[in-house]
C-alpha cells in the first residue's frame, strides 16, 4: 500500500497566460505544465494534496499570478 503524500512544493504554469523568462532556452520545460499534467505525472504515487509554489513569472505579472 502506498502512503498518502502531500507534495509540499510543486509548480504549474500556463504560457498562454504568463511569461516565464527563465524558461527561454530550456526546451524540455518551455511548455505548459498544468494540473492535468501534474496529475498524470504523479498518478499512482499516493499524492493526495499539494502546495502550489510561484513560478517566477515576468515582473509585471506577479500580482496576477498571486
Amino acid at each position: 500500500m502506498t502512503s498518502a503524500i502531500i507534495d509540499t512544493h510543486q509548480h504549474l504554469w500556463d504560457l498562454d497566460r504568463f511569461r516565464l523568462p527563465w524558461l527561454e532556452g530550456l526546451d524540455a520545460l518551455d511548455r505548459n505544465f498544468t494540473l492535468d499534467d501534474y496529475a498524470a505525472a504523479t498518478d499512482g504515487l499516493g499524492v493526495v494534496g499539494s502546495v502550489y509554489m510561484e513560478v517566477d513569472v515576468a515582473t509585471d505579472q506577479r500580482r496576477d499570478e498571486a
